[in-house]
């Protein structure tokens, strides 16, 4: 499953002038802690296009919904979603 375009379509009929942004995904420069899933393509941080704090959690449901195997509400502005080893997340 393509998780991100799931949360994107279900953040689209959902959420009115809301959409679902990749603020972080596959990292090469270092910028994560060392045990990070960040390198392993395992991990991704979402944020709402409107930037909405109130709507953060339901876009944690979503990722979830989405396939996501543990989706963290790492601070008010946006959400960490990561998969089990051996999956990577599907951007699209």
């Amino acid at each position: 499953p393509r998780q991100i375009e799931h949360v994107g379509g279900s953040c689209k009929t959902t959420m009115a002038h809301s959409k679902a942004r990749v603020t972080e995904a596959w990292d090469e420069q270092g910028q994560h802690s060392e045990n990070s899933l960040h390198y392993e393509g395992r991990a991704v941080d979402l944020r709402l296009s409107d930037k909405d704090r109130t709507k953060i959690g339901y876009l944690g449901r979503l990722a979830v919904d989405a396939g996501f195997d543990w989706v963290y509400y790492q601070k008010r502005t946006h959400i960490h979603a990561s998969v089990r080893e051996g999956k990577t997340v599907k951007i699209g």
